[in-house]
């Protein structure tokens, strides 16, 4: 028995300096957390309290889950209240625009980047006809933003601007 003890007890030793020593000797891995990639920071810069210049709205944007997701929150002016999330998915490596107003409108945009820059895109009917319609934001000066939605009515080959808006840094 003491033959059979001695072997079981070297079988062992053998086994942990094979299978766990390895384990110690590693250095520590480098995770790299996916949500501070420069990707999913292309839209740090709206971070903040936005007031429209014309008064009429205010424009609240902050990262949620991990600084995972930006979440934007719209109040008064002309359109009705609203919430929209962007999120950038990994898979696709694009960014995606979800946007519910008070108004029980619910849009979903698609993220495409033109010329080092993101937009978003949406299809939609209006009176039975095809549009498409795109969204972006650039800063334009210190503390200031301006938004712009475009609309075409032959598959984006033209587009027409519908909306410009110039938001101040609210501090």
């Amino acid at each position: 028995m003491t033959h059979c003890s001695t072997f079981s007890k070297l079988l062992l030793a053998v086994f942990l300096i094979f299978t766990v020593t390895p384990a110690f000797c590693q250095q520590p891995s480098s995770r790299v957390d996916p949500c501070q990639s420069p990707e999913v920071s292309a839209f740090d810069f709206q971070v903040g309290i936005w007031q429209e210049v014309d008064g009429a709205s205010v424009h609240e944007v902050k990262k949620i889950l991990g600084s995972c997701v930006i979440q934007e929150n719209w109040t008064g002016g002309s359109l009705n209240d609203a919430v929209a999330l962007k999120s950038h998915d990994k898979g696709t490596q694009r960014w995606y625009l979800s946007w519910v107003s008070s108004a029980l409108i619910h849009q979903l945009w698609e993220g495409r980047k033109d010329s080092e820059q993101w937009r978003f895109y949406r299809e939609w009917v209006l009176d039975g006809k095809p549009m498409v319609s795109l969204t972006y934001w650039s800063p334009v000066a210190n503390d200031r933003l301006e938004r712009i939605v475009e609309q075409s009515q032959d598959g984006g080959k033209t587009w027409l601007l519908h909306v410009r808006a110039v938001y101040q840094r609210k501090k």
